[in-house]
């Protein structure tokens, strides 16, 4: 099974709608959502989610179940060593998040200073953990531990399977707090962590190098 995961079109926050090059995003990731022959689809409740998917839900004939777990993560943090506030507790710099062992600690980054300034976080993520395993459920993906059990009296045949979320930033970055792995070997949900740890580090290196290259040639 396929489990693709977007993220909202470029948003007008003020007045709870989407700009108007989101809602030109939306025109054309209509055409590409359809090609997907997605048999079900799921979205947040906030407006420019639902906007986001509505052409291709148009297009198709379909309706999106409203799941309200997929909100925006609205549990603020505050920057330990600057006082800063934060509105969600990913939105760092590499040159920050690379330098923090914990962050890349799926069972303790709970304990890192930055996350430990907001005691709701915890619960928050668990609760959308628990969603999203409500909802693997319903197609036979069961949670055990860190990894899940299939039924195969459900899940057998269901390669073409294919379900879509559309909802924010923060719902693949919960997924990986929350401690989502990847499914058995034959029964793997199709969108794939974007690497190992060793992998994120290397590419954020490179691009802080990158950018010191390009402030050299400035000069």
């Amino acid at each position: 099974m396929r489990l693709i995961l977007i993220r909202h079109c470029e948003p007008d926050y003020m007045n709870n709608t989407l700009t108007p090059k989101g809602f030109r995003e939306a025109e054309i990731l209509k055409d590409r959502v359809a090609s997907w022959g997605a048999e079900a689809f799921y979205v947040s409740p906030l407006r420019r989610a639902r906007l986001t998917i509505a052409p291709a839900l148009e297009l198709l004939g379909k309706k999106a179940e409203v799941l309200d777990w997929m909100h925006e993560f609205d549990h603020n943090i505050t920057v330990p060593e600057t006082g800063q506030f934060k509105y969600v507790p990913w939105d760092f710099f590499p040159e920050y998040w690379t330098d923090r062992e914990l962050f890349y600690d799926r069972d303790h980054c709970y304990e890192d200073p930055a996350f430990a300034s907001n005691p709701e976080i915890p619960g928050a993520l668990a609760a959308v953990r628990k969603g999203l395993d409500s909802l693997l459920a319903r197609y036979g993906y069961h949670r055990e531990g860190s990894r899940y059990r299939c039924d195969r009296s459900v899940t057998d045949g269901d390669e073409g399977r294919t379900i879509v979320l559309t909802a924010h930033l923060g719902l693949p970055v919960q997924q990986r707090l929350g401690g989502h792995r990847e499914l058995p070997a034959r029964r793997r949900l199709g969108r794939q962590h974007a690497g190992r740890d060793q992998s994120r580090r290397e590419a954020a290196a490179r691009h802080l190098a990158a950018q010191a290259g390009e402030a050299d040639a400035c000069q």
